[in-house]
């Protein structure tokens, strides 16, 4: 009549060294031509900066109840926390002095959890496969920072530190619920 399920996943994502190399592009005469090349160093400061765009920590519990025939109830809560801006490593672009690179953290949005039901119900009509289903997504209406991305171009403002007035934000859903038919033949 009851099922639990869990799920664990932990992380610690983090960038391995800096990265450096050369880009070479094709240089071009009036005509459209190629008439050499022209060779780029690059550098990038990423040595344990965080990975971001996706949550390092994540929980999940849930809750199944079967309490007549045809009829399932459940409940399912998750948590996320770890959850780095997405940026990229160009914006860590330096010219090969220490003291220029940008080795500070990106912006860590705050973690969040939410909960989710779900119900279903076959009917009892013979020879036919039909059932009733009901959904409520963030049933506790949490607002929360689903993603963000560090030193936005649209949104940054004032210092230029990995902080949030320098993310662009977007919320999560806030509640809602979908109802339904399912008929399959």
């Amino acid at each position: 009549m009851v099922r639990l399920d869990a799920a664990v996943s932990l992380g610690t994502w983090k960038f391995d060294g800096d990265a450096h190399g050369k880009y070479q592009s094709n240089e071009y005469d009036e005509n459209g031509n190629v008439t050499g090349l022209t060779t780029t160093d690059y550098q990038y400061a990423l040595d344990g900066l965080n990975v971001g765009d996706m949550p390092q920590t994540s929980y999940a519990l849930g809750a199944t109840i079967f309490p007549v025939k045809g009829l399932v109830i459940s409940a399912l809560w998750n948590s996320y926390d770890k959850n780095y801006s997405d940026w990229s490593p160009d914006s860590r672009e330096y010219d090969g002095s220490d003291e220029d690179a940008d080795r500070e953290q990106v912006w860590e949005a705050p973690s969040y959890s939410k909960v989710d039901l779900h119900a279903s119900y076959q009917l009892p009509v013979s020879g036919y496969d039909i059932s009733l289903f009901a959904h409520v997504f963030n049933a506790l209406d949490e607002t929360y920072v689903q993603d963000a991305v560090d030193h936005s171009q649209y949104n940054s403002y004032g210092s230029k530190t990995h902080s949030a007035h320098n993310a662009e934000v977007f919320l999560g859903t806030p509640r809602y619920f979908n109802l339904g038919l399912s008929v399959n033949f």
